[in-house]
């Protein structure tokens, strides 16, 4: 079974080094779709984890995804991030606005919160705010 294991790991890296490979060839343009629609597939993952942690009302949502873009962006909220980027319209959604780098950031960020709320099975709002 371990070398089972060792073999299926192997072929995923193989295949994280393929799919790499041939996102890198891509034009920025396409890079950003497809990452801004992975983003977005990690973001309601991660939604579903924070209700199961007890995130429940809006406003404790806007303070988790805060929080989330406080430990990546040096303390900056999406409000103040969203003024750095120069948005004006409330309706204007940061993701839109990113590279491919600051998007693959956001998903490492979003993969890890995920992960870790489900790896340590938090069921209080205030642990996993």
């Amino acid at each position: 079974m371990l070398q089972e294991t060792g073999i299926c790991c192997v072929l995923f890296g193989y295949q994280e080094i393929a799919d790499e490979l041939a996102l890198s060839t891509l034009p920025e343009d396409q890079k950003r779709l497809i990452l801004r629609s992975t983003l977005t597939a990690f973001h309601l993952r991660l939604a579903e984890a924070a209700q199961q942690a007890g995130v429940i009302n809006p406003q404790d949502f806007a303070t988790f995804y805060d929080h989330g873009y406080m430990g990546l962006y040096g303390g900056l909220r999406e409000n103040d991030i969203h003024v750095r980027k120069g948005l004006t319209e409330d309706h204007q959604k940061i993701s839109d606005y990113m590279g491919s780098e600051e998007l693959g950031a956001n998903i490492f960020r979003a993969t890890q919160t995920d992960a870790k709320l489900r790896r340590d099975q938090v069921s209080m709002a205030a642990l996993a705010l």
